[in-house]
């Protein structure tokens, strides 16, 4: 595993009206930026047989994390078709990525 940073910087604005500039501090969603190659990677895996869309996410492949019902039933199929249903989405603030 890489562990030395190569970069450490911010560039542009974090807010478009106001011109705040962007800090390393701001999170940001890359999930729709990297999901294409995820997908691909994901497919050449089931080609190969290694993989399978009806594996259990938290239960074949992360077994080290604890779930409730729901979220153990969660497949590869429903993360490459974006159907896991598995937070409610009216709100960003009940979205995992943002628990920090």
């Amino acid at each position: 595993m890489y562990t030395d940073i190569v970069i450490d910087e911010a560039y542009g604005v974090s807010k478009v009206k106001s011109k705040t500039p962007m800090s390393n501090d701001n999170y940001h969603r890359i999930a729709s930026v990297s999901k294409s190659i995820t997908k691909q990677a994901i497919e050449e895996l089931v080609r190969r047989g290694k993989l399978s869309y009806a594996n259990l996410v938290f239960g074949d492949i992360l077994t080290e994390f604890r779930v409730d019902a729901k979220m153990a039933q969660v497949t590869v199929k429903h993360l490459c078709d974006h159907t896991v249903g598995a937070w409610a989405t009216e709100t960003r603030a009940v979205d995992p990525m943002f628990n920090y």
